[in-house]
């Protein structure tokens, strides 16, 4: 058993992933965990970097023929397009969101690096919150013409405080009653 244990260790070793987060991961906690995700995701970066090589290559060939057979537009950009893999691996959605947001508010990070590191593409997530935010306003008016109240009365009623908000109303109503 100690002799497979080695040579499942040389395994991951040699593919450069640590055999800890898929094997065993009740071992390892807190900062170490993320320690070997952050090599895991080093690793598949430079993975994802020898494909997105490849693939620029070969679509960057086929789009210069196509314009050049005038099945696509001629473009002088036509070569300026980006790559983007899958999310990357995490141990803790929660704290790397938390980092991601305070990372954005302190000017560090911006919201396209967060959102591509869970897979995202941020023009779809901005178009897509635009057109929820648009859906929402035209709910909100559709709401105050039917029931004679005004935009903002509407706005409240579809949307009630968040969590955090609710935690905080409570929290300031208890602090604030006079004491008999």
């Amino acid at each position: 058993q100690e002799f497979q244990e080695r040579v499942l260790r040389d395994a991951f070793k040699g593919s450069e992933w640590d055999v800890l987060f898929s094997i065993d991961p009740k071992n390892i906690g807190g900062a170490p965990m993320r320690i070997v995700v952050e090599k895991i995701n080093a690793t598949l970066a430079k993975r994802r970097k020898l494909v997105e090589k490849a693939c620029r290559r070969v679509d960057g060939w086929a789009i210069s023929k196509a314009i050049k057979l005038g099945l696509l537009p001629p473009d002088v950009d036509w070569f300026r397009w980006e790559y983007q893999g899958p999310a990357d691996v995490t141990a803790d959605r929660k704290y790397d969101s938390e980092i991601d947001i305070e990372e954005i508010a302190q000017g560090l990070g911006t919201k396209k690096q967060a959102i591509a590191r869970r897979g995202g593409f941020y023009d779809d997530v901005r178009q897509q919150l635009k057109q929820e935010a648009q859906d929402f306003l035209d709910d909100a008016n559709e709401l105050a013409k039917a029931n004679g109240i005004t935009l903002n009365e509407a706005i409240a009623i579809l949307r009630p405080p968040s969590k955090t908000t609710a935690t905080q109303s409570v929290s300031t109503a208890t602090t604030n009653t006079p004491s008999a």
